[in-house]
C-alpha cells in the first residue's frame, strides 16, 4: 500500500498530524475521511457497518490502493476481513 485512503475518528488537528506523518514517510494520501469524534468512549462504539461506510466513501473515485484505519479504539480486528472482501483492497490499522 502506497496510496492509502485514510479513515480516522479524530478531529482536524490530529488528522493533519497523521496526514503529515504519512506523507513524510512517502505515502500519498488521495482521500481522508474522519468521524470527527473527540470522545474515545463513543469511538469504541462506532459500528463495523459505519467503519465500512466510511471506508467506502474514502475509496470512492480516489485511486487509493488500500485503506488505513487509524485509532486503536476503532474495533477493526473483528471486521477487517469482511471489509477487505467488500472493498476489494487491503485494510490495515
Amino acid at each position: 500500500m502506497r496510496r492509502p485512503a485514510v479513515v480516522t475518528p479524530y478531529g482536524r488537528a490530529v488528522n493533519e498530524t497523521i496526514a503529515e506523518g504519512l506523507a513524510a514517510r512517502g505515502f500519498e494520501i488521495p482521500s481522508f475521511v474522519s468521524f470527527e469524534e473527540p470522545d474515545d468512549g463513543i469511538v469504541g462504539r462506532i459500528s463495523p457497518a459505519s467503519q465500512l461506510a466510511a471506508a467506502e466513501v474514502a475509496l470512492k473515485d480516489s485511486g487509493a490502493d488500500g485503506v488505513f484505519v487509524s485509532c486503536t479504539s476503532l474495533r477493526l480486528c473483528d471486521s477487517v476481513e469482511r471489509m477487505e472482501h467488500a472493498l476489494g483492497v487491503a485494510v490495515t490499522s
